[in-house]
């Protein structure tokens, strides 16, 4: 009997043994499992994990970039000896263990300035570059939604063309532009991009075609517009594209010109202020002026307030006819040498200056004080 009571506490304790030791193997596992925050599915092979410190030594490009309120670090790494295969793999910020993204797919070209980055709004892009020939690549976007890297599809299968020695350029909001030139018809195209909401796709916003020959024709650029678009990193080709209504009027009236917030009378030095990145200014037909991708500003050399002002006509994307069907007939409408075409319309103590080309669209608008 005393044999067999012996035998009894002897198992009691070696179970106890066996279950202690089964729970600190389990808290031995659940330090390792990756956290919460980077997206993956639980049983996720470690097979697909890299520890940070490795990627920190061995990764072809690494880059810190936030989604919300959270850092994640981002690393793009050779999974073979010969460089042909590449991954990208993503840690939450100071975690031991980074996480092989599976929803990049498709290969791609690693160059020096071929990955980068540009933040738009409170999203950061990274951006793949692939070279199609000496003068243009073709870009594909990632970004992190919900944890997880995830590139960034075209709703209209259109592809993101650039420039290879220039970076894309990210606007106001979701708004990115790439611009690239037309060999067949000797021209600059200049695309701009809008993001979807959840930063999950992309669409074409606006496209302009500008001739070699017609860049900077309205004569206030020293430089060609390309060469501003390429060498100024704050600078863009203009897209706020608009409907001209009768609102255009009604806004004329009061001295408010068409895509400004800025009334005629405004002093050029609160607007240099509001806004340091301007063009180009000088003085053209003896007016000083002061322009912006979007609007250009004549003022008073004496005291500074602002006399007119003008826009471009890719901003408006229409024809003088058709202005003239919602203005009216105009005070006087002038030909020039070339086919060229002037129209005033007065309205109030104001002014409406249409400019069209020879093929009828309009190239430039002016309000001005009569």
């Amino acid at each position: 009997m005393k044999n067999y009571l012996y035998i009894l506490m002897f198992s009691v304790v070696l179970a106890g043994c066996t279950k202690e030791s089964n729970v600190n193997s389990s808290k031995d596992y659940q330090a390792l499992e990756p956290n919460a925050t980077v997206a993956h599915e639980t049983n996720e092979s470690y097979s697909d994990a890299i520890k940070v410190t490795e990627l920190q030594d061995e990764a072809l490009y690494q880059v810190e970039i936030t989604e919300d309120d959270k850092s994640y670090q981002v690393f793009l790494y050779a999974e073979d000896d010969n460089k042909d295969s590449y991954a990208f793999y993503l840690a939450e910020q100071n975690k031991k263990l980074a996480y092989r993204q599976n929803s990049i797919e498709g290969s791609f070209e690693v160059k020096k300035g071929g990955v980068y980055t540009i933040n738009t709004n409170n999203k950061s892009l990274i951006v793949l570059s692939h070279d199609i020939d000496d003068t243009h690549s073709s870009l594909r976007l990632l970004t992190i939604v919900d944890g997880e890297l995830r590139e960034i599809v075209s709703e209209d299968s259109d592809k993101l063309i650039n420039l290879t020695d220039v970076k894309a350029k990210s606007l106001n909001q979701r708004y990115i532009q790439t611009a690239h030139h037309q060999d067949d018809n000797n021209s600059w195209v200049f695309s701009t991009w809008l993001l979807s909401e959840d930063y999950t796709s992309f669409s074409i916003h606006d496209e302009s075609v500008i001739k070699e020959d017609q860049i900077g024709e309205a004569g206030l650029l020293t430089e060609d517009w390309i060469e501003i678009w390429r060498e100024e990193e704050e600078q863009y080709f203009p897209y706020h594209n608009f409907e001209i209504t009768t609102e255009v009027i009604e806004r004329a009236k009061l001295g408010i010109p068409m895509g400004s917030p800025y009334p005629i009378g405004t002093n050029i030095s609160e607007i240099k202020k509001s806004n340091p990145y301007f063009i180009e200014e000088g003085i053209v037909n003896d007016v000083s002026f002061l322009m912006y991708p979007e609007t250009t500003y004549y003022y008073d050399e004496d005291n500074g307030n602002v006399t007119a002002v003008s826009i471009p006509g890719e901003r408006m994307k229409t024809t003088l006819n058709e202005a003239i069907t919602i203005f009216g007939e105009p005070k006087y409408k002038k030909q020039e040498n070339g086919g060229k075409v002037t129209a005033v319309f007065e309205v109030d103590k104001y002014s409406i200056e249409l400019a069209a080309d020879e093929d009828g669209e309009l190239s430039r608008a002016f309000l001005r004080r009569n």
